[in-house]
């Protein structure tokens, strides 16, 4: 991930766009656009309040882990 962000980052953060959802489930699949941030050597993906209903979080799951797929955009 470092690799492939080199050259991408904006004070640190790497802008991407976050496919989440299953298109056969419920909430479908939403796109959204938010940042990466830098934390422990690796990357920190915060959830966005749009996000949470689409992957079927709420406050109760803070610290759950999610998987998601992203594209790296150019800041």
């Amino acid at each position: 991930m470092k690799r492939a962000a080199r050259g991408l980052e904006c004070w640190g953060q790497v802008n991407v766009a976050e496919v989440v959802g299953d298109e056969g489930g419920p909430a479908g699949v939403e796109t959204f656009r938010t940042a990466l941030f830098p934390k422990d050597g690796g990357y920190l993906l915060p959830p966005r309040d749009a996000f949470r209903p689409a992957v079927g979080l709420i406050p109760e799951d803070a610290g759950a882990v999610v998987a998601v797929c992203f594209d790296l955009l150019r800041p």
